[in-house]
């Protein structure tokens, strides 16, 4: 075999064995409960690779509850929100985990500082935010964003 193709085929396996970049899915959920009430719940998912910077937001308006990804600004009539800025990082046990960064926001002046916390991605470490309806007069009274995180598998 001549010594090029000797060296393109190394080349070729060397990057064909090269394992793929870490990817893991933060699942966002929300559920709005009171006790006369059935949860309204959703979620929003979030697969990011390393060297990636996502977003995500859980909002309240007029009674309702919604979320979205990749995107860091809640709707204008927003009368609270939660905003999450997610990166992936190496957790304490030397793994990939999820840092996840985030903010209460109000209408009220002072919203919360932001805060941090770094999750393991075996989707059980949860992230939990809990909150009251900013009305008064909504069919539900409590507000719970939680977070997981999970690391997806590629392709063997």
């Amino acid at each position: 075999m001549p010594a090029r193709a000797l060296v393109a085929l190394l080349l070729v396996t060397a990057v064909a064995q090269q394992p793929a970049a870490p990817t893991v899915r933060v699942l966002v959920r929300y559920a709005a409960a009171s006790e006369d009430e059935a949860a309204n719940s959703g979620r929003v998912a979030v697969a990011i690779a390393s060297g990636e910077t996502k977003s995500a937001v859980v909002w309240e308006a007029a009674c309702r509850v919604g979320a979205a990804a990749d995107t860091v600004a809640p709707p204008t009539d927003a009368e609270q929100s939660w905003t999450f800025r997610i990166d992936l990082t190496r957790g304490a046990d030397g793994g990939v985990s999820a840092r996840v960064r985030y903010r209460h926001a109000t209408t009220r002046p002072g919203d919360a500082p932001e805060m941090s916390r770094v999750l393991r991605t075996d989707g059980r470490d949860e992230l939990s935010v809990d909150a009251l309806s900013a009305r008064t007069d909504c069919r539900y009274d409590h507000l719970r964003v939680t977070i997981t995180a999970e690391a997806v598998r590629g392709p063997r």
